[in-house]
Order: C-alpha cells, then sequence, then structure tokens
C-alpha cells in the first residue's frame, strides 16, 4: 500500500512539473499591443482570422 502510495505521487509529481515546465517555457506566446490606433488593431486582427 505504501509503495503505490509513493508511485501515484510520484507520478503527480512529474505530471505538475511537465506541465508547469511547459506553460514555462513552450506554451503560446501572448504580445500585448500597446500604443496602437484602432484601426491598426483591426487590420492586424483581420490578418490573423484569415487564411
Amino acid at each position: 500500500m505504501k509503495k503505490k502510495v509513493i508511485l501515484i505521487s510520484a507520478v503527480l509529481m512529474v505530471l505538475f512539473l511537465g506541465r508547469r515546465s511547459y506553460v514555462t517555457w513552450f506554451s503560446v506566446i501572448r504580445v500585448a499591443f500597446v500604443n496602437f490606433q484602432t484601426i491598426s488593431m483591426g487590420n492586424i486582427a483581420r490578418a490573423n482570422w484569415t487564411n
């Protein structure tokens, strides 16, 4: 029983650390647009949504 608890704890720790490192280093980069005019933001948004 004790080995099972240790194994489950280890698996959960690996999953937690894997998720945390993915979010920290490999996830989508979010860029803040500061000091853009509204028309520029509309053009950028439209360019991102067209195929």
